[in-house]
C-alpha cells in the first residue's frame, strides 16, 4: 500500500532559468516565494499540499544560507531569515544552527527570532494571517497523526542504544521518498540513456 509522507524538507538549491529566462536565477527555493509557490503548484504537490502536506525548511543556519545573506560574512540576522522562510512558504522552521551576528548563540539568537516574530505578529496583519496558516496546517496533522493529542501519547520513549541501528529502515525511507518530477516516466526511457556497461570504456 502506497503512503504518503506528512512534510516535506525543502533545500535551499537555486534554479537558473526556472521560470523560462535562461539569464534569470532564483533565490534559494526556500527564501523565494513565486519558485517554491510554483513547484507546489505541481500536479505531484499540489493535492498533497492541500490535503495538509507541511512544508519544512532546511538548516537556516548553513553556510550557504549566511553567504547569500551576507557574502562578505559580516551580519547575519536569524529573525530575517525566519521570516523569509516562513513567508516563502515553510511551514516548520529548522532553527537548530542558526546564530545572530548581534548575539553570542544559537539560543540568543532563537529567543530574538520569537520576540521579532510576536511583535510582527501583532503589528502585520498579512504575518498573522500567514502564521496561523502554518500553525493550522501544523495543528491539524498532529491531531491526525495522534487521535488522542496529550502528552503522554505524543512523548516517544528514547533509547539512546538504538541510534545507528535503523539502516535497512532509513534507506527503504529513503527509497521510498525520491519523486520523479521530470522528465516522467514515459519518457524517461527515451531522454534519458542508459548507464554505462562493466566493460564500456568511458
Amino acid at each position: 500500500e502506497l503512503s504518503t509522507v506528512d512534510g516535506l524538507l525543502v533545500s535551499h538549491i537555486r534554479y537558473q532559468g526556472f521560470q523560462g529566462n535562461i539569464r534569470a536565477t532564483t533565490r534559494p527555493v526556500s527564501f523565494d516565494p513565486q519558485a517554491l509557490s510554483q513547484i507546489l503548484a505541481l500536479t505531484p504537490f499540489s493535492n498533497w499540499r492541500e490535503n495538509g502536506g507541511l512544508i519544512v525548511s532546511d538548516d537556516l543556519g548553513s553556510q550557504a544560507v549566511r553567504r547569500f545573506y551576507d557574502p562578505a560574512n559580516q551580519s547575519f540576522s536569524a529573525r530575517i531569515v525566519a521570516r523569509d522562510a516562513l513567508l516563502a512558504g515553510n511551514d516548520l522552521l529548522y532553527l537548530g544552527n542558526i546564530v545572530s551576528s548581534d548575539v553570542e548563540d544559537n539560543y540568543a539568537s532563537i529567543v530574538q527570532s520569537l520576540e521579532f516574530f510576536a511583535q510582527k505578529y501583532s503589528e502585520d496583519a498579512a504575518f498573522a494571517q500567514r502564521v496561523d496558516e502554518s500553525v493550522k496546517r501544523i495543528l491539524v496533522m498532529k491531531y491526525r497523526i495522534y487521535d488522542d493529542f496529550t502528552f503522554s501519547k505524543v512523548l516517544q520513549l528514547f533509547n539512546p542504544e538504538n541510534i545507528g541501528n535503523s539502516q535497512d529502515v532509513t534507506f527503504e525511507v529513503a527509497r521510498q521518498s525520491a519523486t520523479l518530477i521530470s522528465p516522467d516516466a514515459i519518457e524517461l526511457d527515451s531522454l534519458v540513456p542508459s548507464p554505462p556497461g562493466m566493460f564500456d570504456r568511458i
